[in-house]
């Protein structure tokens, strides 16, 4: 018998873990349908006032049929996925990777038809992508002339307080990617055409659109440059759509194919992934979820390159966000619960040679960086968190508001439906005094890494979209819990 599925109860039809998932997920439901309804009213606190507040939006989205289509046909993947608990089997890897691809080509033409029938989308997503103010790293990418003069000058921009503060704040990966994604752009003209009958379609022209971004950025825009940032204000926001694959191999190794299935379809339910558009974001949820499953298989296979793979994998997302350090948190939660579960190959030994491999690469990676351009991880990183600490203090928000603020955001974001049944496949895996399984441990490594944010304060404000890199994290232990019903 697999170890995730139970017996059948001969004394109840309802045995009692049905009933308790059956009552979960009826809250989970519940909680959902009353939050929806007090958004639609506006009586669902959205920030603190007086220091910072979600904007309400004013109109109402139009998804058209096309995005109908496409999130019925997703939701019809998902419950093929679901079928596999009441048949009780493991699907092959064909239906594995057809259901995958479905999920993500249906998520991402849900997101892009969402996107283009928004009449505001055509304004705001250039305007968010451009302006100084929400990110700053297009204009830091119009002014770039090499990946190594980037590198170079970023300690400088850290530390320069007429920088904007999204490029005081972050590494220079963020910049990188978003001049890859113009020249990309650019090299293809015959899109970039497409891209302008579309804006004139809805009575919007390239100078126009410049004219409306002209005041958004220090740096001067080209028609071509503001014709550009429309399209480029969705393709950030796509990688939401892939958070599904790494999700799906971390719950796979963790258990097997079907909980993987049932993992994927819940982790494109995260409001925080897929309302946000535009959105850098997503990024690095997709990251964070990628290198906690590598983590994952470096710790079942015992691989020296496995785990240096983990060290380079770690130093590359460091370059997009230093917020990802926090990774460390579920990270080594995982670590110690297969040790104590004598599962991770090699034992001991083996493990602290790994995490000596991993660190090797690590600073490997940093030092060929230092010596190529004279970038400095430590320095970078140092003057960086100065600067976001000196943001706080000048926005002036309130550590003790924001502890509690922090958390709701953060819940309400994830989906009230998510967070629920998270929260109960936390309280269930205590019960009965059963070693802890994997899926719950990872949900475990969650809430830790929540009440170490909490308690830094480090961010107040915003976190349904800042930390949404945890929230692909929530998934495991709600699917592991599912795939145990029959």
């Amino acid at each position: 018998m697999n170890s995730n599925e139970l017996p059948l109860q001969k004394t109840s039809r309802w045995p009692p873990q049905r009933w308790s998932f059956l009552m979960a997920l009826a809250g989970a439901l519940s909680l959902t349908a009353v939050a929806v309804a007090l958004l639609c009213l506006r009586l669902l606190p959205m920030g603190i006032e007086g220091q910072w507040q979600w904007p309400w939006r004013e109109e109402a989205l139009r998804p058209g049929r096309p995005a109908v289509a496409a999130l019925a046909a997703l939701l019809l993947a998902a419950l093929v996925a679901l079928d596999r608990l009441r048949t009780g089997t493991q699907p092959s890897r064909r239906i594995c990777a057809a259901l995958l691809t479905m999920m993500v080509v249906l998520a991402a033409i849900s997101m892009t038809v969402v996107g283009f029938n928004d009449p505001a989308f055509w304004l705001t997503a250039p305007a968010v992508v451009a302006s100084d103010t929400s990110m700053g790293y297009y204009g830091q990418a119009l002014r770039m002339t090499t990946a190594r003069e980037l590198f170079a000058s970023h300690n400088a921009r850290a530390m320069n307080r007429a920088q904007p503060y999204r490029v005081r704040t972050h590494p220079p990966g963020p910049i990188l990617y978003f001049a890859a994604l113009r020249n990309l752009f650019l090299s293809r003209p015959g899109l970039l055409a497409w891209v302008e009958e579309q804006a004139q379609a809805v009575g919007l022209t390239p100078a126009e659109l410049r004219a409306q971004l002209g005041g958004l950025t220090s740096t001067p825009l080209t028609q071509l440059d503001a014709l550009v940032a429309l399209p480029m204000g969705l393709l950030i926001s796509l990688p939401a759509a892939l958070v599904c694959l790494p999700v799906f191999g971390l719950c796979a190794v963790i258990s097997d194919r079907r909980v993987g299935l049932i993992a994927a379809a819940l982790s494109l339910a995260i409001p925080s992934l897929l309302v946000f558009i535009p959105s850098v974001d997503a990024m690095p949820a997709l990251l964070a979820a990628l290198l906690v499953y590598l983590w994952l298989l470096a710790l079942r296979s015992g691989s020296l390159v496995g785990y240096a793979l983990c060290g380079v994998a770690g130093a590359g997302a460091l370059l997009w966000t230093y917020g990802l350090a926090a990774l460390a948190v579920p990270m080594l939660v995982l670590a110690g619960v297969l040790w104590q579960q004598d599962r991770v190959t090699g034992g001991m030994r083996r493990l602290a040679g790994g995490l000596f491999a991993a660190t090797v690469a690590f600073v490997i990676l940093y030092v060929m960086i230092y010596l190529w351009s004279g970038y400095s991880f430590p320095l970078a990183m140092w003057a960086s968190l100065a600067a976001h600490r000196e943001v706080m203090v000048a926005w002036q928000r309130s550590y003790l508001e924001w502890l509690p603020g922090n958390l709701y955001d953060f819940l309400l974001f994830a989906g009230p439906a998510l967070s629920f049944l998270w929260l109960w496949s936390l309280v269930v895996s205590r019960r009965g005094g059963q070693p802890i399984r994997l899926g719950a441990a990872v949900g475990w490594s969650v809430a830790a890494l929540l009440v170490v944010l909490l308690l830094l304060g480090t961010t107040r404000g915003e976190v349904g979209r800042i930390w949404v890199f945890i929230m692909p994290l929530m998934v495991p232990s709600v699917a592991e819990r599912l795939a145990r019903l029959r």
